[in-house]
Parts: structure tokens; sequence; C-alpha cells
């Protein structure tokens, strides 16, 4: 009986528990990139890893404690007009190899068209309208 449960219990674990990987995610704004923004990597609330965005959008997450490739995503910077912020929460699944192009157009669009509101405002409480990447 003990036998059986370690091997179910492996399996299980074996399926859903990962070791430490790098992540590299690239985001982008209609194929610009969404630059100087601090980014987590989360399980839930739970953050598994920090990066920064370079000027072409991609951030490297070294040695996340990846669960799943299910992850959420906070990212924030200051600008002259305060802190920037906003969360992704149940839409990033990584590829097989730990990477994932989010391309922010694709979650505005969802939100316009559940909330009914133009894609202008949230683009631009975002900062994804005055993106200065150098």
């Amino acid at each position: 009986m003990k036998f059986f449960v370690i091997i179910c219990l492996t399996l299980v674990l074996g399926n859903t528990l990962k070791a430490q990987e790098d992540v590299t995610m690239t985001i982008t704004y209609h194929g610009a990139a969404v630059c100087n923004y601090e980014v987590l990597l989360k399980h839930g609330d739970v953050v598994i890893a920090k990066g920064n965005t370079d000027n072409t959008g991609t951030v490297v997450f070294s040695q996340a404690m990846v669960m799943d490739r299910n992850v959420d995503l906070y990212a924030q910077k200051l600008n002259s007009g305060g802190e920037i912020q906003f969360d992704i929460k149940g839409w990033i699944v990584l590829n097989e190899d730990f990477t994932y192009e989010l391309k922010m157009e694709d979650i505005l669009k969802e939100i316009t068209e559940d909330s009914g509101m133009p894609e202008s405002v949230f683009a631009g409480s975002w900062g994804l309208t005055s993106l200065d990447c150098k």
C-alpha cells in the first residue's frame, strides 16, 4: 500500500512541481517594446521571480521557481506622473521551453470587450501609449 501511495504522489508531484527554470518573456504593445518595467512573475499572489524589461521588451527571470506553466505577471514603473502598474492574471501559459510573448493588445481587446470601455483608457493608464525605449 505504501508503495502505491509513493508512486501516485511521484506521478502527481512530478507533473506539477518543477525545478528552478530560466523564463524569458517579451512584452509588446502593437509591436512596440514595453520597456523599463519592473516585472514580478507569480503563481497567484506568490512571487516566484523578479526582473526588468529591456529596450526590446524582454525580461529574463533567472532561476524562477516554476510550479507549472500557468503564471501571473505584475508590472510597474515610475514616470513623471507617478507609478504605473498592471496585473495580468489567468492569461499566461508558458511555452514548453519556458518562454512567452505577451502581446498587450490581445489582453486589452478582451478587457475592452468585457467592459465596453475603449482600449485607449487602459493603454494610457498602463503606460503603453508613451513607451520610450532607448
